[in-house]
């Protein structure tokens, strides 16, 4: 994308022998604009400029509006390098930055302020963090569940002494159901772990007491982590 055919193409849009006032007043602050993306790209190099070119001919949107979308996005940033700049430990991640920004302007009606692209930014990051923890378990976590949901039993049908200090009760036992929240905001009720659910999905699965709630996948990931600090599970065991 060349500069100098953006300026000039605004020129002949805007300033020809017979423009209105505000034709011209119009080609002024548009190449102004030009301008200043430009050499805010030139400051940081991570900027996707072609992604932001292509939101703004799909939203009919003009070069002011995407200078002050650039600004807002970079301002976000900021934010979060003074955050994570803080943090030695979790530095800011590149990577992640320029796949929000990517999945950002995929969006057409793209409005989000910087406070958005931040928390959008830190979605990303834990979905990742998630992933990298969990996925290699996934599998050990949902056959744990598969064991604790099905010690539940309906107190009016188990009679206390078929149960009282015995390791294997004989009494009728019930699968208790789970419900998982997701990326989407939908619930799911089951009693098995969707296939293709995601990890950040997955990690969400609970039991629902009423207004209680039991969150099974969390707790046995913390059981998992405790037991290995304790050297109680073999290395081949990535937590």
């Amino acid at each position: 994308m060349d500069k100098s055919q953006i300026l000039e193409k605004l020129k002949q849009e805007n300033c020809t022998d017979i423009a209105a006032e505000q034709a011209t007043n119009n080609y002024w602050l548009e190449s102004k604009a030009v301008n200043e993306v430009f050499q805010l790209f030139e400051i940081d190099g991570d900027i996707p400029l072609d992604l932001y070119v292509n939101w703004k001919e799909l939203n009919s949107k003009s070069w002011v509006e995407l200078c002050g979308k650039l600004k807002s996005d970079l301002e976000a940033k900021q934010l979060l390098h003074r955050v994570y700049d803080s943090k030695s430990s979790i530095p800011f991640d590149h990577d992640i930055w320029t796949r929000t920004i990517t999945e950002c302007l995929k969006f057409k009606n793209y409005e989000r302020d910087y406070t958005g692209v931040a928390f959008y930014y830190e979605h990303l990051k834990n979905q990742q963090e998630i992933d990298k923890k969990i996925g290699p378990i996934k599998d050990l976590l949902i056959e744990l569940e598969q064991i604790v949901g099905n010690e539940c039993y309906n107190i009016n049908k188990a009679e206390p002494w078929r149960r009282w200090g015995v390791l294997e009760p004989t009494c009728e036992r019930l699968r208790y159901p789970l419900t998982f929240e997701t990326d989407s905001e939908s619930v799911i009720k089951t009693h098995r772990v969707p296939a293709n659910i995601s990890n950040t999905d997955f990690i969400s699965g609970k039991y629902v007491f009423g207004g209680n709630q039991l969150d099974v996948f969390r707790g046995l990931y913390k059981v998992l982590k405790h037991l290995k600090e304790k050297g109680l599970l073999k290395d081949s065991v990535v937590l």
